[in-house]
């Protein structure tokens, strides 16, 4: 038996609680010990319903300001709070205390760079699962991960300001960036479709299958359009695209976790049902149309294999990232502009016919490709590196 650590640190959806929760579940029917941190504290009940030991995990102070358009995944740990020298040698302290509390054999890293530093000044074993993002491709300097490139002298800074970061701390001096990014297994549990920063050679083990959990809600049974919403609150745009769904010839079930009730209930208007908690996708999909979200890869996945459209309305870079990949494939729209345009952007979507076709021949292809569980084929390759 063996003993890992799953740390979750940056990201704030529910897609990293979906992919380390069954994750742990596949490691522990394999008789595995599996502990969890979680960079939101709210979430540990939900390792504590399955029974799995869990902490906060350690999280550097959240910056006054960032740039808002880091040129490499370096610039983005500095955006992220790795400028903060006090925060990052605090931060290691307690990620260092957590692992005498865990006494794991390996660190298993969602999007965790200092569990991965500590574990790295440990000598332990580590992995690293996720979408790609955190997952950044070596070279030197690291390269650009924007649209239409970086000045190279700009990539060298960043990569030389987050080195300046690390020698700061004790026991990081000379620890190379690429440990902060990559271990000895590096699984994506995603499509390559679907990676921000891909595709590349890799173990691309495909998404989780579509989450079971959640309030279940049905459509009606007209067959007008059917639209599935996934949304966030403080998306400034929100109203917006409400607005949009209501204003389209479509029934549309939209989930916004966070909402109250009382509030979701006054947005339920004409053909929108609207739902302040987290649904079970899978009936949903069976039949849908077209999907709207942001561009998180667990959403976006559930679409494409459900054969669905996508208007992908990105909140962060890597949302965007996703997005511009799923429109390369032909299969989404993505908008980036203001919130006046989103019903455009919308019945334009719904009345673009060979945009369906292309999605649900997607769908198919997706099918045709050799199956596998994605959690138990991660827990079998991280059994292999903790023996």
């Amino acid at each position: 038996m063996a003993r890992f650590l799953v740390a979750w640190e940056f990201g704030e959806d529910l897609g990293h609680l979906r992919r380390v929760l069954p994750l742990g579940r596949a490691l522990r029917e394999r008789g595995h010990e599996v502990a969890f941190a979680f960079r939101d504290a709210t979430r540990l009940d939900a390792a504590a319903r399955d029974g799995f030991a869990a902490w906060a995990a350690p999280v550097l102070r959240r910056p006054p300001a960032f740039d808002p358009a880091p040129v490499n995944a370096a610039d983005v740990l500095l955006n992220l709070g790795f400028r903060d020298i006090a925060s990052l040698r605090g931060v290691q302290r307690a990620w260092d205390t957590l692992i005498d509390s865990a006494r794991p054999d390996a660190v298993v890293a969602d999007y965790a760079p200092n569990a991965m530093l500590a574990a790295a000044r440990r000598s332990l074993r580590r992995a690293t699962v996720g979408s790609g993002f955190a997952l950044a491709p070596m070279s030197d300097p690291l390269p650009a991960i924007r649209p239409g490139g970086a000045d190279e002298a700009a990539l060298r800074r960043a990569d030389e300001e987050l080195r300046r970061s690390l020698a700061q701390v004790e026991g990081c001096d000379g620890i190379p960036l690429g440990a902060l990014f990559r271990a000895e297994v590096n699984l994506l549990m995603t499509y390559p479709e679907l990676d921000p920063l891909g595709p590349r050679p890799g173990d691309y083990l495909g998404p989780l299958a579509c989450s079971r959990e959640g309030l279940e809600v049905q459509w009606d049974g007209s067959r007008s359009p059917r639209v599935l919403a996934y949304l966030k609150l403080r998306d400034p745009r929100f109203r917006a695209v409400l607005a949009a769904l209501q204003g389209a010839t479509a029934q549309s079930i939209v989930a916004a976790p966070g909402m109250p009730d009382d509030t979701a209930r006054e947005c339920s208007t004409g053909g929108v049902r609207v739902y302040g908690r987290a649904l079970r996708l899978a009936p949903l999909l069976e039949d849908v149309d077209a999907c709207v979200g942001h561009g998180g890869p667990g959403f976006a996945a559930d679409a494409l294999r459900a054969g669905a459209p996508l208007l992908l309305l990105p909140m962060h870079l890597e949302q965007e990232l996703v997005a511009r990949r799923l429109v390369e494939c032909g299969v989404a729209v993505m908008h980036l502009g203001d919130a006046s345009t989103v019903g455009a952007a919308l019945a334009a979507m719904l009345a673009d016919e060979p945009l369906r076709e292309r999605a649900r021949r997607f769908a198919r292809e997706l099918g045709a490709r050799p199956g596998s569980d994605a959690a138990r084929e991660a827990a079998a390759r991280l059994e292999a590196l903790a023996r």
